[in-house]
């Protein structure tokens, strides 16, 4: 029987991956645990993190600014439904990089989601995910309860794939037939209903499907010994082309949803959230001015949330271009000055111990990505 594979919840509504602890690599049992958060859809940096400082912002789109937010410093602040995760700001578990993005310009679903899973600047030009390839190289394996394996954490041989139907009035899955079938055939479907024995027995497939249940489950597993030591959590809907919101709406829900998510693992892995990161990830920002439908359209430059318990140097990281039209990506668009696979990179290196180097050149392949490990955390 296969005993290192971990669990993998998904749905219409979010996903959750689990990934084990490693084999071999470069990793020892002492490594760290690693949370990404995708929010799909062009997460709106600007409404997440407004840059008070920049008056220009107030032009651009003062009907999405809201009016109870949270005060970062003279120059930034938080929308006001991030409430748990500005305390982790404020006691420095947690930090902000802004004007950032996954180098993505062309604005395309697609294309751009492509790219955050991917990890590569050219989309649809490899089949395997970034972080598929990182746990690969660390000796992690997993599984995905899903469809089809998220590109994301294609990479690793040992990741595989598994997903049961929901259907009224009928009984769920009784491993033990799967076990029989298993004993009375040989080679390759022994193997598949041995598997099949294991993903049922192994765990409760019937927890409820939503981000917040979700993140439940990962903080359990992730404190589990000889447990997983990766999680991914997806929350869907940020595409907020109208009717976008300032203190209240679509984006502010999402955003409070996220904000949950972050408290749910920070209370639930207990004493493990000191060897946590969380980090967030989006496949592009949005416009800086709203549009006609009071939302915004698809852009560039972004911002992305990291939370964990061994500390952060900064509340945020940036080197902020500016918000006037000529400072603006095309004339519309928050520029990104800080490539986003360098902040990724260093949570990898952060949790698992991989060297920044091997990161970018197995990872990333790109041996450009700057390393900000000491820029962003307290102790790299």
């Amino acid at each position: 029987m296969v005993v290192n594979r971990r669990h993998f919840l998904a749905s219409s509504l979010g996903y959750l991956t689990l990934l084990g602890w490693p084999r071999a690599g470069f990793t020892d049992v002492k490594s760290g645990r690693l949370v990404v958060i995708l929010l799909e859809g062009g997460m709106d940096g600007l409404a997440a993190v407004p840059p008070i400082g920049d008056m220009a912002l107030f032009d651009q789109r003062r009907e999405l600014v809201p009016k109870n937010l949270l005060e970062v410093d003279r120059h930034f602040a938080l929308n006001p439904a991030l409430k748990n995760f500005n305390m982790l700001l404020k006691s420095s578990f947690g930090s902000i990089v802004h004007a950032t993005n996954m180098p993505y310009k062309r604005r395309s679903h697609f294309e751009g989601q492509n790219i955050m899973e991917s990890g590569i600047s050219t989309p649809f030009a490899v089949k395997t995910g970034w972080l598929g390839r990182a746990l690969d190289l660390a000796g992690f394996s997993g599984e995905s309860l899903s469809l089809n394996l998220p590109l994301l954490l294609r990479g690793n041989k040992g990741n595989d794939t598994y997903y049961p139907a929901k259907i009224k009035k009928t009984d769920g899955p009784d491993p033990m037939i799967a076990r029989y079938l298993a004993n009375a055939r040989s080679g390759m479907v022994s193997e598949t209903f041995e598997s099949l024995y294991f993903k049922e027995n192994i765990n409760n497939r019937r927890a409820r499907r939503d981000p917040i249940s979700l993140a439940k489950h990962a903080a359990v597993a992730l404190r589990k010994v000889g447990g997983p030591r990766a999680a991914v959590i997806k929350v869907k809907r940020f595409d907020t082309h109208a009717n976008q919101g300032a203190d209240s709406g679509v984006f502010f829900s999402r955003m409070r949803l996220v904000d949950n998510i972050f408290e749910t693992l920070r209370v639930k892995l207990e004493e493990d959230w000191e060897t946590t990161i969380v980090v967030t990830l989006t496949e592009f920002g949005r416009t800086v001015a709203v549009n006609g439908s009071l939302g915004t359209d698809h852009g560039y430059g972004s911002a992305g949330l990291l939370a964990g318990g061994d500390g952060f140097k900064e509340k945020v990281v940036t080197d902020w271009p500016g918000l006037q039209k000529i400072d603006l990506h095309d004339g519309r668009d928050l520029m990104a000055t800080v490539d986003y696979r360098s902040v990724l990179s260093s949570c990898l290196e952060k949790a698992f111990g991989l060297p920044h180097d091997f990161i970018i050149e197995k990872v990333f392949f790109d041996p450009k990505i700057s390393r900000l490990t000491d820029r962003i955390f307290l102790r790299s």
